[in-house]
Order: C-alpha cells, then sequence, then structure tokens
C-alpha cells in the first residue's frame, strides 16, 4: 500500500482535478502492476493549488518511481502563477471601456454615457425585464451577453446605431477580441468569444432578447433627454422606428408604451 499526496496548481479547481487524473492515467499506463486507486479525495485550496490523497496498490518496488512522477507530473505552479498574472492584466484592460463614449447621455447627466456602464445597465435590464419577453429567456445567461458584447470597443471605439457602418462593425471588432483575448488562458478566452459571438450572431433566446435590450436603452434615454441624441444627429423617426423592430418583436407590451412616446419626440411627423 503506497499512500500519495498530489498538489496541482491550475486555473482553477476542475482544471486542476483534471490534470491530476490525466497523470494517474499516465501511471497507469507506464507502471502495469499499479492497480486504480483505491481511493481519492481531493482536499481544499491551498495558497497555490489543491491537495488530492491517493492510495495506491502496488508492489513496493514502485513505489519511488511513483512517488517522484506524481510529484513530476502535478506541480503546476508556474502555468498557475502565469494564468493568474494574464487575467490580472486582462481586468485592468477592460478599464479602457470606461473610457469609450457612446452618443447617448444618461438620464439627468450631461455627458455622453460610456460603454462599461451602457454594459452593466443591459445586464441589470436583462435581469428586470425577462417577463416582458414573448419567450422563455435564461435571463443570468443574457446578462452574461450584455457584459460581454462591448468589450472589443476597447480598440474599436463605439459604432452609432445609425451610422451606416454599423451592419459591419463586427468585422473589426472580431479581430480587436482576438488581440484583447490573445494573453488570456484558453478557457477564459473561448468562455469570454462564445458569449460575444453569440450576441452578435443573435440567434439564440437571450442573444434576441440581448439584441433587443441593446436597442431599447438608448431609446429610453433619448426620451428621458428630449430626444437629445435624435436632434443632434438629425434622426428621423423613420430611421428611429426601423432601428428599433427588434424591441416591437421581443418586448411588445413595452412598445406600446414606448412608441407613442418615440412618435411624441417628433413633432409634425405622422408615421403609420
Amino acid at each position: 500500500m503506497c499512500t500519495i499526496d498530489l498538489i496541482a496548481a491550475s486555473d482553477g479547481y476542475f482544471i486542476a482535478k483534471e490534470k491530476i487524473a490525466q497523470s494517474i492515467a499516465l501511471l497507469g499506463r507506464r507502471w502495469p502492476p499499479v492497480v486504480a486507486p483505491e481511493c481519492c479525495s481531493v482536499g481544499k485550496w491551498l495558497c497555490r493549488g489543491i491537495v488530492a490523497r491517493f492510495t495506491w496498490i502496488a508492489s513496493p518496488q514502485w513505489y519511488p518511481p511513483l512517488v517522484s512522477t506524481c510529484r513530476a507530473r502535478v506541480d503546476f505552479r508556474e502555468e498557475f502563477e502565469v494564468s493568474a498574472a494574464s487575467i490580472l492584466e486582462f481586468i485592468l484592460t477592460l478599464d479602457g471601456l470606461k473610457a469609450v463614449e457612446r452618443r447617448t447621455r444618461p438620464s439627468g447627466i450631461a455627458r455622453p454615457e460610456n460603454s462599461a456602464e451602457h454594459s452593466w445597465h443591459g445586464a441589470i435590464c436583462a435581469l428586470l425585464l425577462k417577463d416582458y419577453c414573448t419567450f422563455p429567456v435564461d435571463a443570468q445567461h443574457a446578462a452574461l451577453l450584455m457584459v460581454v458584447h462591448d468589450i472589443p470597443e476597447i480598440v474599436c471605439g463605439d459604432t452609432f446605431i445609425y451610422d451606416p457602418a454599423r451592419d459591419a462593425a463586427h468585422l473589426s471588432e472580431e479581430v480587436a477580441l482576438g488581440h484583447l483575448l490573445a494573453k488570456l488562458p484558453s478557457q477564459n478566452a473561448t468562455q469570454l468569444r462564445g458569449l460575444w459571438e453569440e450576441f452578435t450572431a443573435g440567434q439564440t433566446p437571450e442573444a434576441r432578447y440581448a439584441n433587443a435590450l441593446d436597442r431599447i436603452m438608448p431609446v429610453l434615454h433619448n426620451l428621458a433627454n428630449d430626444g437629445h441624441t435624435w436632434q443632434e444627429y438629425s434622426i428621423k423617426l423613420e430611421q428611429v422606428l426601423a432601428r428599433n423592430q427588434c424591441v416591437a418583436e421581443v418586448f411588445p407590451s413595452l412598445w406600446a408604451i414606448i412608441r407613442p412616446r418615440i412618435e411624441a419626440a417628433f413633432p409634425g411627423v405622422h408615421n403609420e
């Protein structure tokens, strides 16, 4: 009987467990006398990883190589530290979103809204408005989509919703996102990229819901500020109605309240 304590430091608890499991499988192939662990318990986090205790059934001559190989295979401290450093650096990079100015102004504030505020506001709206959506939706997942969807603007800036270039903005944003995520651990980068791609494609229920939220907030800001942005950029009523058609489809009961207010912001203009 041989008891071995393994310490695996990695990006997270389950990643470390997976790496330990891979090491066990390798040992089983390398030393046939070794039987699968009689017991395996994964303990609490240590300062640099998790500790797992394994009890092996093997002949005594296998103990030294087993111990040395286990220690060599699951010592991921350096990888863990590099991953942590890259995540911390990315967290500070996200501060750049606070410097990206949008065209609309927050309600009661005489300055442009920034994209970080917009993303946060959208996430809260995702949690609050799910009961007004015409189809079932995972509000928590939609909130994640809202938090992530404008990250590329750190590089690209915000493209005005009524700008003709808006429909192609996702092409430059995709490149920008790749640069921003390049130094993140692969599983973190994959998660964030997946959320951004889902929002941009707009096909899942949560993405449709989030895209409608993305449109409804600037409308509410304009209505709260007497159509300030619409007037400043000479936006016409038909443009507002066309660009916000998704709001009417996803939130018909809310649209019934909002549309008359939009029309009232364009006095003298009649739209069927």
